[in-house]
Formats: structure tokens, sequence, C-alpha cells
């Protein structure tokens, strides 16, 4: 599972990460933009549940990523660690191992240049399966945006550049079309986009080709939390 909590409190993380256990038994989160790090992170990670982490520390109130599991007979091994993005290798009882990347891409197009060439070069010594799920702050195409302005297609294409480049297609997701609400202008609809995704190469999709991605409704964020059933 992959969400965005957008900093959500520990009372709403606790509460909602609860039902999710429960209902679609999730053994593996990327909780994204939490906006908490060092002991305060642990205490609240442990809180939900979660005996095992990697953290990639917010900036002041910016930011963050956590990936975290339990059972411990899942197996997740760090192979790098960057401010937006968590790189791993994982494996599940009885499942033959993959490559895992957490993305949370910065909302400044200069920093999220950086992570667009950072997931080129792991895509191009690429061999193994490899899913990315996250935030990109990114939309592919003019059909992941509705309301308020026209979208930029210079920056679409870009992006779509990037998954080509990786060698990733979209799995798709069930549930909600637009992932992320924005806020409404005066004169203008309300911004809704698809900005989270989950995107695995050739070699991922032949080997779980019974996956499915599902966006999940949007709870005490503007943003769908993502759920990958292998």
């Amino acid at each position: 599972m992959t969400w965005n909590c957008r900093g959500a409190v520990k009372k709403q993380l606790k509460s909602t990460f609860s039902r999710f256990r429960r209902k679609f038994g999730v053994g593996v989160a990327a909780i994204l933009e939490p906006r908490v790090s060092g002991n305060k992170a642990l205490n609240i990670i442990r809180s939900l549940g979660f005996n095992n982490s990697i953290i990639s520390d917010a900036h002041g109130y910016s930011g963050g990523i956590w990936v975290v599991w339990d059972p411990v007979d899942i197996n997740i091994t760090l192979i790098n660690k960057q401010d937006q993005f968590i790189h791993v290798w994982v494996e599940f009882p009885g499942k033959e191992g993959f490559f895992w990347t957490a993305v949370y891409a910065s909302t400044h197009e200069e920093k999220r240049k950086l992570v667009w060439e950072d997931l080129k070069h792991i895509g191009r010594t690429m061999n193994e399966p490899w899913m990315l799920s996250g935030d990109f702050n990114e939309i592919r195409s003019a059909t992941e945006k509705k309301g308020g302005c026209p979208a930029d297609l210079s920056r679409c294409k870009k992006f779509s550049d990037v998954l080509d480049a990786c060698e990733v297609l979209e799995l798709g997701g069930g549930g909600n079309r637009f992932t992320w609400k924005g806020p409404k202008f005066s004169h203008l609809d309300r911004v809704f986009k698809r900005l989270d995704k989950v995107v695995a190469n050739d070699v991922w999709r032949t080997r779980f080709e019974d996956a499915e991605v599902l966006n999940l409704p949007r709870i005490f964020s503007d943003h769908c939390p993502i759920l990958v059933r292998l």
C-alpha cells in the first residue's frame, strides 16, 4: 500500500491503518509526506503495528517517506535512499522477490528533475522485476486532470518520457480515477489529478500477472491511498 497522508495526525493515522489492515491484510506500506522524523516517527510507526521501517526524513514540516512492514517473514532490504524515493528489494513468503521504489516527488519542478534522473539511472540497469509506486506530483496526459487551468502538455510529455525511459507501464487502478483533490479557485472548477500511480516493468508484470491495483477513497488527506494486491 502507498499513501500520501499529508501529515495526518497520529490518531488519524492509527485509526485509518487499523481499518486498512483489517480489511485488506496490509503487510507492507509506504507512507508519504508524514512531515515527521526521528524518534517521533518511530513511535508513530510502532503504534501503527509495524515493527520494521526504513525512513527518509522529512525536512522540517515538508516531505518524508516511510517504508514500513510486518510480519517478520517479509524481508525488505534497502538498496538506495534519497529525499524523493526509497529503493528496496522485497521478498514475500512463497513468492519470488522484486525491486520496489516508493516515490514522493517534490512539488517543485526543478527538484523533481533530480528524481527523474535517478529513476532513469535505475531503469537503465534494471533486468529484474521492478515496481514503482507513490506520488509523482506530475501527470502523463491531459486526461489525468479535471478542472482548473488546462494541463501543461510540455510537462506531461517530460514525465511520459521519464516513464518510457524507465521502460515501465502503469498498472491501472480501480476506484477513483483521480487520486488527488486540489483547491477550488474562483471562476474555475475544483482541480483533480492522477498524481499517484503504480507502474512496473515487463518482468514484474509477467511474474505477478494476477496483481491488481485499487485506488481507495480519500481519508484524512487530499490523496487516495493505493492498494496493490500481488
